[in-house]
């Protein structure tokens, strides 16, 4: 998922580069989303200036494939924002609709546009006029009237064919004023501190500020033909397609005023090149870095770690980086690289007095050793189990919450049951893989048994561990198919390594011998699947604090622990051979 948006985030920036060098500039992207569909990524690659032409066909017409009567659109078509209104789409039916519901999946039907990329017909230009002296506007008396005092509100939008609005200076609109129809003029000083949004219906608007002093004033599409009086406008921004070259400004003095000039982002503080150990994270405030010189907020995108308002927080691989960072005020971006270099610490092995007989083996000597270690542990009774999980999984930010496997939400300890809300006793290692059941030993050792929302513990149900499949009803970032089901990838390890742990504790003699294969449809039988992809998701999700803690507390109920939690290396000492 985290590769997807970075590859979305590359080509938003990449139609974001050209559309500032040209903005009448002509994209578009095509193809089949597939993966892309199920995530924030399509979103990200539309950004502001693109628009995806597949939601303009019709609800009912909507899809582009078919699986056992679950139509989904995979096959996406999108075009720069001043191509859409002339763009034409449609959907040719040709294989979803001429599949059995209940056979195998359809082909994917053709995605087709129509798109008018010819130039405009222009008139010959006439004899240009004395500067300073255009043609004088015709004046314009607005239908309605509106006069706002001491007004507050979160937004303002008016879609009148022809108003005149004042706004007095105690006046507030939090999340500024926004105007559809055909004429408006404004007055008064509430709008120093006020954004507005021109955004007309139709073509050919026009719009007189009557010098009246503006904050900020954001043209929307291609339908504003004229502008009057905008000498005291502070700043515009153009958004959808709107150029600024197709619009004719006129102030109150009869005078084409020169078109206010926006700013482009600035690096203040040049980045520092940074050298952290494994397993560290870097955080950085991205305002510390970049300003604008306008006051414009910013946003940020970065081509490694994750954002959120202006901080980045990067938690990298070993190994050498490059990080990409880009700051836009909406219409001028400004991109700066840094290095970040992530070196391998040395791991003292934890708990090396209690591994102390397992220490420098290997492959089935490792597994036996470490067999012996951790068998001889209290077992819980299954109604002991809840208790004991609302310590071991408690909320570190709300005492009075657990969090759930897979989806990651913090629900209420009370909420424990088996009806649609609540949570329930997760057997990561399906309990019918082996038929033990709740049995005491493989049945309750809480190192693999998690609290998991009822509908995604019924959605997982015995399924083995494998990549692919949609999403699942109250988790997204889950995915499931026929036989097997993928964790999210917060959690991957977590999942690979409480199966590293169930297979080595339980060996012949015990109540079952578990074992790891690399199939799936184990059934009944006591292996669960499949080894390779485990071994993947050990290594992409490292042990984290969190499951460190966990392991510390099932140790106070049960008594032992587990090695893979604690020495992560001995999973590819035991299994990586067998490969």
């Amino acid at each position: 998922e985290a590769q997807r948006k970075e590859i979305a985030a590359i080509v938003s920036n990449f139609v974001t580069d050209i559309k500032t060098q040209n903005p009448e500039a002509n994209i578009v992207s095509v193809g089949d989303f597939n993966d892309y569909q199920f995530t924030d990524a399509l979103e990200i690659h539309e950004g502001e200036h693109m628009t995806n032409m597949i939601n303009k066909v019709e609800d009912g017409d909507r899809y582009t494939y078919l699986f056992q009567g679950n139509s989904q659109v995979l096959d996406h078509i999108l075009v720069s924002n001043n191509l859409a209104e002339a763009t034409e789409i449609d959907i040719l039916h040709i294989n979803a609709d001429f599949t059995d519901m209940a056979g195998r999946a359809s082909d994917h039907d053709p995605v087709m546009v129509k798109l008018d990329l010819a130039a405009e017909d222009t008139e010959e230009p006439g004899e240009p006029e004395e500067p300073g002296n255009p043609e004088e506007p015709t004046p314009i008396t607005p239908e309605k009237e509106y006069d706002f005092t001491n007004l507050e509100a979160k937004e303002l939008v008016l879609n009148d064919k022809s108003v005149s609005i004042t706004l007095d200076a105690n006046s507030k609109i939090k999340n500024g004023f926004e105007f559809t129809g055909e004429y408006a003029e404004f007055h008064g000083d509430g709008f120093k501190n006020t954004e507005v949004i021109i955004n007309p219906e139709k073509a050919g608007s026009i719009i007189d500020f009557k010098g009246t002093e503006m904050s900020k004033v954001i043209i929307e599409g291609k339908n504003v033909s004229q502008i009057r009086g905008a000498e005291n406008v502070q700043k515009f921004q153009y958004k959808k397609g709107a150029n600024e070259e197709d619009i004719l400004f006129i102030n109150t003095i009869e005078e084409e005023p020169e078109a206010p000039v926006n700013n482009p982002p600035a690096l203040t503080t040049p980045f520092e090149n940074q050298k952290v150990n494994a397993g560290e994270s870097i955080e950085l405030t991205l305002t510390d870095y970049f300003s604008d010189a306008d006051g414009d907020k910013l946003t940020f995108t970065s081509t490694k770690g994750e954002i959120d308002s202006d901080t980045l927080t990067l938690k990298l691989d070993e190994g050498s980086h490059i990080v990409a960072v880009t700051a836009t005020d909406g219409t001028e971006s400004i991109t700066e690289t840094f290095s970040v270099t992530v070196e391998a610490v040395e791991a003292e092995i934890p708990q090396a007095d209690y591994y102390s007989s397992a220490i420098g083996k290997e492959g089935d000597a490792l597994k036996d050793s470490l067999h012996e270690i951790i068998d001889d542990h209290h077992q819980l009774s299954y109604s002991e189990v809840w208790d004991a999980l609302k310590v071991t999984d408690e909320d570190p930010s709300n005492s009075n919450n657990v969090i759930l496997l897979y989806s990651g939400e913090s629900r209420s300890k009370n909420k424990n049951g088996g009806m649609v809300g609540d949570w329930n006793r997760e057997h990561t290692w399906a309990k019918s893989h082996g038929n033990f059941g709740t049995s005491k030993g493989p049945g309750t050792d809480i190192h693999h048994l998690r609290p998991t929302d009822v509908q995604v513990n019924s959605s997982r149900g015995n399924l083995d561990f494998d990549n692919g499949g949609s999403s699942v009803k109250n988790c997204a970032d889950c995915k499931r198919d026929g036989d097997s089901f993928e964790a999210p990838d917060e959690v991957k390890g977590d999942v690979a390594r409480m199966l590293f742990y169930m297979a080595v504790r339980y060996e012949e003699g015990d109540r079952v011998d578990l074992e790891l294969n690399d199939r799936v449809n184990n059934g009944s039988n006591p292996f669960h699947g499949k080894i390779s992809v485990l071994l993947e998701w050990h290594e992409q999700d490292p042990v984290s604090e969190w499951e460190i803690n966990r392991n510390n507390k099932i140790q106070e109920f049960q008594g032992n622990r587990n090695p893979f939690i604690d020495n992560p290396a001995w999973a590819e000492d035991i299994w990586g051979e067998a490969l």
